[in-house]
């Protein structure tokens, strides 16, 4: 089912009013826009994880696009998606496979079971992918094209979120405390990088600079940054514990980043500031804030988990902070990508 989202806080006002409305015209197709796609986690063993698709153009919003595409649930803790330039891998952690999507079509167009625990894919190139993994102690190497599993390439315990810089990829290692690096002509970890606290989520921007979460849950949290040429930390930034860093993403230029504090503020931050800023660009009170995007526009897509057993909402706030609509979504919405 397609809704229109953008009045949904006003739904019952409209209904109303429309009831009285004789003899409207009929309303025009919705015009090409831009669009996102919100992955939703689902509740753990309910099989419920599901991938909404978003026109943001057109305020039009599928809740269950991925099933309504292909007629069958796609599985149990949908963790990320990630893309190649033609097809979608869209990760299913619990269900321990990836679901291969074409762009354009967003029909499925083939399965690649027995990954263990997977978290997140990097494609490297057309016949070689990464993916994390959350128990394996291990990184897979995967044909993207064809699902043929290469050898795996040992860590220590839990990975999690990649970047690529030149021939080189970094990975947070959150059993290790370290961010690794991977030489792709080799195939193994060649180097690392230690932090402190536990990392878990990261993005790169436009100068080949890491930025980093360090956490531990309902503890100490650090925001690092790293120099990708140098592996070295440039900058680190320590959160007290009763405003824990939660969140973290970064616009499509690379030039600021976006980070979540406690359930309550979003801050946006140039990369080449040398300071957090002072104010957030969202107060907002978030029940469970699960994950940031930001499109070409600079507009701020707030996942809202609530309780983890309903459906969830994806917020939307314009550039300078302020709310436009809440977007219906399904359970625990994790995280969006965006269409070029």
């Amino acid at each position: 089912m397609t809704t229109n989202f953008k009045y949904f806080l006003l739904a019952a006002v409209i209904a109303l009013s429309s009831s009285c409305v004789k003899n409207d015209p009929e309303p025009e197709p919705p015009k090409p826009g831009e669009i996102a796609y919100i992955v939703n986690e689902g509740a753990f063993g309910a099989e419920n994880g599901t991938i909404a698709k978003i026109d943001i153009t057109n305020a039009l919003v599928t809740k269950t696009y991925f099933r309504i595409v292909n007629q069958f649930l796609l599985g149990d803790i949908v963790q990320s998606m990630g893309e190649t330039a033609d097809k979608y891998y869209i990760v299913v952690n619990n269900s321990a496979k990836i679901e291969v999507i074409d762009k354009v079509t967003f029909n499925s167009q083939m399965t690649i079971e027995d990954m263990g625990s997977p978290r997140y894919f990097l494609a490297i190139n057309d016949t070689l992918a990464y993916v994390t993994d959350l128990f394996a102690g291990a990184i897979h190497q995967i044909n993207p094209e064809t699902g043929d599993k290469y050898n795996d390439i040992p860590v220590n315990g839990w990975s999690e979120q990649m970047e690529r810089i030149d021939d080189e990829v970094y990975v947070t290692l959150f059993s290790d405390l370290k961010v690794g690096v991977i030489d792709i002509e080799t195939q193994s970890l060649v180097d690392s990088i230690p932090v402190d606290l536990p990392p878990t989520k990261m993005v790169m921007d436009k100068f080949n600079k890491l930025w980093v979460i360090g956490s531990v849950y309902q503890g100490a949290s650090k925001l690092y940054k790293i120099d990708g040429e140098s592996r070295m930390i440039e900058s680190e930034w320590l959160f007290d514990d009763s405003d824990p860093l939660m969140q973290l993403t970064i616009d499509p230029e690379g030039s600021n980043i976006y980070y979540g504090v406690a359930n309550s503020k979003i801050f946006k931050m140039d990369v080449s500031a040398t300071s957090l800023p002072s104010e957030p660009l969202i107060n907002f009170d978030f029940q469970n804030l699960y994950g940031i995007g930001v499109n070409k526009d600079g507009k701020v897509f707030a996942c809202e988990a609530l309780d983890f057993v309903q459906d969830g909402l994806v917020l939307l706030f314009d550039n300078s902070g302020n709310i436009e609509s809440q977007i219906p979504s399904g359970v625990a919405p994790n995280g969006l990508v965006f269409t070029e």
